[in-house]
């Protein structure tokens, strides 16, 4: 959905370079930031989700 918006603005609203370019990077700091907070949370809660439960019961 954020590939669609990326090439359908432009062709719309036929902004400047600098404007495409802002918005790409926009695009790019949120999807990382996003994909960081998403591996950061796997990298705290895996630890508690995946306790080996033959080593709790012996």
């Amino acid at each position: 959905m954020v590939a669609i918006q990326i090439t359908i603005q432009p062709a719309i609203n036929k902004p400047t370079e600098g404007e495409i370019k802002f918005r790409t990077a926009r695009e790019f700091i949120i999807f990382y930031t996003l994909k960081t907070i998403k591996r950061y949370r796997h990298l705290k809660f895996t630890p508690k989700l995946h306790q080996n439960p033959r080593k709790q019961s012996n």
